[in-house]
């Protein structure tokens, strides 16, 4: 068990990977860990495009996944972020589709996807 987080800064964007799993029973507090660290990294850096990877098989609960997509500036995103999100297991995909409805319905520039390529496309489309 367990998963780690990895950062790689690109000149026009910063990729922000998690491998492993996430505990059944901290899944939602490991996933707001998650994207509080890339916001303190976007800030950081000064990058607001963010291809994040999630390589973490599982669901997310519906309750986290509104509680996290209804309020990015709470985890420390500025209202500049544009987010492509990679789920690379079907079931957690499917499951985070609604996540982006929710962040898109509050504004908020975000898509997910199930590859990377077509994610990155559309993140760094001006």
């Amino acid at each position: 068990m367990g998963h780690t987080c990895k950062f790689e800064e690109f000149s026009d964007y910063l990729r922000a990977e998690v491998t492993g799993n996430w505990s059944t029973d901290k899944v939602a507090k490991e996933t707001k860990e998650f994207w509080i660290q890339a916001a303190n990294h976007c800030n950081r850096i000064n990058k607001y495009r963010v291809l994040a990877v999630i390589d973490v098989p599982g669901t997310l609960p519906v309750m986290a996944a509104y509680d996290i997509a209804s309020d990015p500036e709470g985890l420390g995103f500025t209202r500049a972020v544009k987010v492509a999100v990679v789920y690379t297991h079907e079931e957690r995909y499917e499951s985070n589709r609604f996540t982006e409805d929710v962040a898109v319905n509050r504004g908020w520039a975000v898509k997910i996807f199930n590859e990377e390529r077509e994610a990155k496309l559309w993140l760094l489309d001006v």
